[in-house]
């Protein structure tokens, strides 16, 4: 089985081997010009892309090589260096999260899997106690 870990460390490899100078050649900017951290390669990778292979992640990167671009016109700037801060600035609020940020053992949830095209995922159910007739009543169809 292939670890989440591994698929990130390789992602952020390709990213810095192939992605990233392609998408800042493609942009009009040199290796001069800007830098990536490695952390907001980490962040990017982490909190805007989730699927198996690279194609969302190298569109992602061209949205943010092409804001540079444009910050480096607008600005008059020279140089510029991308920081995690600067990837949420430039893509705004993170798409996914981590679900180790959300397992916490709280009474009414539990985890539960689900089946998608990028593998699989990790849901977390609420439930909640109501006067009722005791019946069960569903309010979502998942994969149905």
């Amino acid at each position: 089985m292939i670890s989440a870990v591994i698929l990130k460390d390789e992602k952020i490899k390709i990213a810095q081997r192939h992605l990233i100078p392609k998408q800042i050649d493609e942009n009009g900017l040199t290796k001069t010009e800007v830098s990536l951290d490695k952390a907001a390669i980490s962040e990017l990778v982490r909190s805007y892309t989730r699927e198996s292979g690279v194609r969302n992640l190298e569109r992602e990167f061209a949205n943010v090589l092409r804001k540079v671009a444009r910050d480096m016109v607008e600005k008059t700037i020279k140089k510029i260096r991308v920081t995690k801060a600067k990837v949420l600035d430039y893509l705004g609020a993170p798409r996914f999260y981590s679900e180790l940020a959300e397992r916490t053992t709280k009474p009414g949830v539990v985890t539960g899997l689900a089946w998608t095209a990028a593998g699989g995922d990790i849901l977390f159910i609420e439930s909640s106690k109501m006067k009722g007739k005791g019946n069960l009543t569903l309010t979502d169809n998942w994969g149905m």
